[in-house]
């Protein structure tokens, strides 16, 4: 297991990221848990913006929601999660581009969610 220190700058703390695997395996996953700030919850916008920060990038990318589980590539599965206001949703990443891909997400909706410990 690595924990990954990520500093979040809107609120000027350090949140942690478990990641699950042994590093240098095809295994290795990340999964970050947030809450969502923005009153209309997940709408279509957060959910295009979304999935162009994972395209290019070398990852497998899913979204959890209560029990649903879509892929955060696609925004059409996103928006099938009808996510509300103050949702508690899971991100699990995995590929080579895992770190990059979690702090671009991580700058891009600093505004539109916060990070649950």
């Amino acid at each position: 297991m690595v924990i990954s220190f990520i500093y979040w700058p809107s609120q000027r703390v350090v949140f942690f990221c478990e990641m699950i695997g042994e590093i240098g395996e095809k295994t290795m996953e990340t999964q970050f848990t947030f809450k969502i700030k923005d009153p209309l919850g997940l709408h279509l916008r957060p959910a295009k913006d979304m999935a162009q920060v994972f395209l290019d990038k070398a990852v497998e990318v899913h979204l959890t929601f209560e029990t649903q589980k879509v892929n955060a590539k696609s925004p059409l599965s996103l928006l099938t999660l009808a996510a509300p206001c103050e949702s508690v949703m899971t991100l699990d990443i995995s590929g080579i581009d895992q770190q990059e891909a979690l702090h671009s997400f991580c700058e891009k909706f600093q505004d539109w969610m916060e990070p649950v410990s």
